[in-house]
């Protein structure tokens, strides 16, 4: 009898202690910092500011948070890891006084006591370029030039007045490069009311600037007139038992028109064992006074796609010893990646939309309208696996015949 009531005293022992048992939580829960962020340090930067400053010396510290109060009342915060001491704030709007709150905070969330700065960050990028902006009248089209010195990644968006008259957007690119040259094409010869204006990747969007523009007219001559040419000298092709490849090609209208459409397998692709520059030679059918020029490709940024070249005009007929007497150059190109990624071996695998729409839109360039010319050289310059030869898909060239 002894040894039973024994087990049942343990038996309630064990109850008891279950149901007085002590629930754990983080130690840090609930606990403020000890310290706060000291010996601050703030340099303006375009758009915003590094931030430099000590910890404090507690171990639940998880992370640093710095609270911008913008002028329209709203609040941005920016937070950095508590194995580094500095924060940089971007993406402000304009250059004028901006109160910042700088936190220290626990593994729990809690908050330190704030240190409080004010500063003033330097003009934004958007507003620099903005300044730089100009529009001109193209042929087919608008003509957009910025000089960005920072390499941000801006848009610039054009307006116009559509069919029913409605001011709305027409276009947009976005772009890291330094000197943007790009126009925008399609248009009919009939003045028309534009606007362009400069955005951010914070939706900080410029003033616009307006104009009353009248598109240059231009006709895109006729491909079925188009002959190769072989000269002494010329680029060597691939032989005629590579069925993918001709240089007939660039011009049968047979060419990759989106990012995700199917491989043609059509190109002009040479076959050299020299280095560059290479070149090919091509009859117009037509004497012409060149407005600009189209090339669309084959690889997208990578392989031997051909990624800067040269064109050059003769009146004809050119020399049959395939020098360089009597050719005229009409203009230069070089193809990048809006994106500016550019890091070996990226060309096609890493790409940004603004990347795919520009690769759709192909290389177009402006040409020296002044010579009157029959014959076309292309010399390419470099591709984009820095080595031999060079491919492409398709050309077109627009002007006015003589």
């Amino acid at each position: 009898m002894k040894m039973i009531i024994n087990m049942f005293v343990i038996i309630g022992i064990i109850i008891s202690s279950s149901c007085n048992e002590e629930k754990h939580f983080p130690y840090e829960e609930g606990l403020a910092i000890e310290g706060k962020i000291s010996n601050v340090e703030i340099v303006p930067i375009a758009g915003g500011a590094v931030l430099t400053y000590s910890l404090p010396a507690d171990q639940s510290l998880s992370h640093v948070l710095a609270v911008v109060n913008m002028p329209n009342g709203l609040k941005r915060e920016f937070a950095s890891s508590k194995y580094i001491n500095s924060i940089e704030i971007n993406g402000l709007a304009k250059e004028q006084p901006h109160k910042v709150s700088i936190y220290a905070v626990s593994r729990g969330g809690v908050k330190s006591d704030p240190f409080e700065i004010y500063f003033t960050p330097l003009t934004p990028p958007y507003l620099q370029v903005f300044e730089t902006l100009s529009l001109t009248a193209d042929f087919g089209g608008v003509n957009i030039k910025w000089l960005n010195e920072s390499e941000a990644n801006l848009g610039v968006v054009l307006l116009a007045n559509d069919s029913l008259g409605n001011f709305s957007q027409y276009n947009s690119i976005y772009s890291k490069a330094k000197e943007l040259n790009h126009s925008f094409r399609g248009m009919k010869t009939e003045e028309n009311h534009f606007g362009v204006f400069v955005k951010d990747r914070w939706g900080n969007t410029s003033d616009t600037l307006y104009k009353t523009l009248l598109p240059l007219h231009e006709n895109l001559l006729d491909r079925s007139k188009f002959q190769k040419v072989e000269l002494p000298g010329d680029a060597i092709l691939f032989p005629l038992s590579e069925p993918t490849v001709r240089f007939e090609f660039l011009w049968d209208n047979i060419f990759m028109r989106t990012w995700t459409e199917g491989w043609t397998y059509k190109t002009m692709t040479t076959n050299d064992t020299r280095d560059f520059p290479l070149h090919i030679t091509m009859d117009l059918g037509v004497t012409a006074k060149l407005t600009r020029m189209r090339l669309h490709h084959y690889y997208k940024f990578e392989n031997r796609a051909i990624k800067a070249f040269e064109v050059w005009g003769h009146p004809g007929p050119p020399p049959a010893d395939g020098s360089w007497d009597g050719w005229v150059k009409l203009g230069e190109y070089e193809q990048f990646k809006p994106s500016g990624i550019t890091t070996p071996g990226s060309g096609a695998s890493v790409v940004t939309e603004a990347d795919k729409k520009f690769w759709e839109e192909g290389d177009n360039l402006n040409l020296d309208s002044e010579p009157s010319v029959r014959y076309i050289r292309i010399k390419g310059l470099k591709n984009w696996s820095n080595s031999k030869n060079m491919s492409f898909a398709e050309v077109m060239f627009w002007g006015s015949e003589i």
